[in-house]
C-alpha cells in the first residue's frame, strides 16, 4: 500500500497541472494525473494485441509486456506480472499498487511509480 509521503519540494500546483494538461490529452490529464477511470470495455487497448511493452503516458517509463497481457474480463487491460519484476517481488518495476474503492468495490488500482513520486 502507498503511504502519502507529501512533497519534499514546494511548487505551484497551477503551473505543474497546467504543465500536464499541455502535455496530455484531456482524457490522459484526467486518468493519469486526477486519478480518474475510463470506462470498461471501450479503450483501445483492451483488445490490442500487438507485441511490445506498454509505457506511462507521462514518463514514458515501461511498465508491461504484452507477452504477459490476458483478458481478465473486467473491460481493462490486464497484465500477469509488471516489466521487471522477479517472481512476485516488484520492487525493481515502475509501478505502485493501491486499493481503489472509487468504483463501489475494492480493487486494485495499479500507478507508475516515477509520475507517483514526481
Amino acid at each position: 500500500m502507498v503511504k502519502d509521503v507529501g512533497s519534499l519540494t514546494r511548487y505551484d500546483d497551477t503551473a505543474v497541472s497546467t504543465d500536464w494538461q499541455k502535455k496530455l490529452t484531456p482524457e490522459q490529464f484526467y486518468i493519469a494525473r486526477e486519478k480518474g477511470t475510463e470506462l470498461p470495455f471501450t479503450r483501445i487497448y483492451l483488445n490490442n494485441r500487438v507485441p511490445g511493452m506498454y509505457h506511462c503516458v507521462c514518463c514514458n517509463a515501461p511498465l508491461f509486456s504484452s507477452e504477459k497481457k490476458y483478458n481478465s474480463g473486467t473491460g481493462w487491460p490486464s497484465f500477469s506480472k509488471a516489466f521487471g519484476a522477479c517472481g512476485t517481488d516488484e520492487s525493481n518495476t515502475n509501478i505502485l499498487r493501491c486499493p481503489d474503492t472509487s468504483l463501489g468495490s475494492t480493487s486494485m488500482e495499479v500507478i507508475c511509480k516515477q509520475v507517483y513520486l514526481s
